[in-house]
């Protein structure tokens, strides 16, 4: 088992686990996400329920099923997604590296009624090996002030919503880490 102190180490925090914690207080919420961090961070929220594709997790556990991808996929319709990206581009869209990663984020993309790319500074212009979201899918994108003014505008004149998060009081100052959260060897 890892402590609290080791298990916080080697969380890697990013864009999405800050959503999850935004989400935990909705009311009548379905997250569907390949993100076993951003289920845990969710799993006890009252007002909201995950589902994992491959896996199914609550308050207490987190367990693989039966249940694949294309098959929970093939049933559901998705609102809003909200999906980060290693690198964006106004030829290539949404990009990622992995492509584990890419069969899931493209398979799930497919189904949102609007794709929304959410990430930092870092990710514009950068290239990764596979385009996830074509330009065209991208209806939204929110980042932060020190996006490079030009290429939002460039996206904005392609008709595609820019949010720029202003910076605020960080209430995540240090990431919650639930005691829940210990590391078990196998």
């Amino acid at each position: 088992m890892v402590g609290d102190g080791e298990a916080a180490r080697s969380i890697r925090v990013t864009t999405a686990f800050y959503i999850a914690l935004e989400l935990r207080e909705k009311k009548e919420l379905v997250v569907v996400t390949n993100g076993l961090r951003v289920a845990m961070v969710l799993a006890d929220a009252p007002g909201v329920s995950v589902i994992v594709p491959g896996a199914s997790c609550d308050s207490r556990h987190c367990r693989s099923s039966a249940t694949s991808l294309a098959g929970v996929l093939r049933t559901t319709s998705i609102g809003k997604g909200f999906f980060g990206a290693r690198g964006v581009s106004l030829e290539r869209g949404l990009m990622d590296l992995n492509p584990k990663r890419f069969g899931i984020k493209h398979e799930m993309a497919d189904v949102c009624e609007r794709v929304i790319g959410v990430f930092d500074h870092t990710k514009w212009r950068r290239s990764a090996l596979l385009s996830f979201v074509p330009t065209q899918r991208i209806g939204a994108i929110v980042t932060d002030a020190h996006a490079p003014a030009e290429l939002l505008q460039e996206w904005r004149e392609r008709g595609v919503e820019v949010v720029v998060a202003a910076r605020g009081p960080n209430r995540y100052s240090r990431p919650p880490i639930p005691r829940r959260w210990r590391i078990r060897a196998p």
